[in-house]
């Protein structure tokens, strides 16, 4: 009886071993096949699907302190641009134009100081002309407060669609 207990461990354990050993080999044979033989097909796959890193510029924001009391923010910066095309759109585009636009220029012109009023309505006038949808009254940079206070101005206070008023936020 003890052997037949022996003999049959012995059967258990070369059972376990040969199961083990064919399943090791069943491992390494799927490494082998995947790497060489289907290798160039899944690196092709790969290529396709591979996601690819860009940086984006993070967008500044407010630092607080420990107890959430706010320590330091940053504004936005704007140019102003303007799209005189609008005003030939329709009719009452038309005359929010007429209406506001040497008030406009005169605003303009207190503001920046870079030129007189006729030079910005000279110069909105040629783009509306040549039908341009976009002109850069100025390169200098605002902040938003002043760009609150910009869109009461006349015609820009009508927006993007009726006044053509276009702020460009730089960061």
């Amino acid at each position: 009886m003890s052997k037949n207990i022996k003999g049959d461990i012995v059967f258990r354990v070369r059972a376990m071993f040969l199961f083990m050993l064919l399943f090791a080999v069943g491992i390494v044979w799927k490494i082998f096949s995947l790497q060489v033989i289907d290798g160039e097909k899944w690196r092709k796959k790969a290529n396709q699907t591979y996601v690819k890193e860009r940086s984006v510029p993070a967008i500044r924001g407010n630092i607080y302190a420990d107890d959430g009391s706010l320590l330091a923010t940053s504004l936005p910066k704007y140019r102003l641009g303007f799209d005189p095309k609008v005003s030939l759109l329709n009719d009452k585009n038309l005359k929010i134009y007429e209406k506001g636009i040497d008030s406009l220029c005169i605003l303009l012109s207190n503001y920046y100081g870079d030129k007189d009023a006729e030079d910005y309505r000279t110069m909105i006038a040629t783009a509306r002309d040549k039908k341009l949808s976009y002109i850069l009254l100025n390169n200098d940079l605002v902040d938003y407060q002043t760009v609150k206070k910009m869109r009461r101005w006349p015609v820009f206070r009508y927006g993007k669609f009726k006044g053509g008023v276009v702020f460009v936020e730089k960061k």
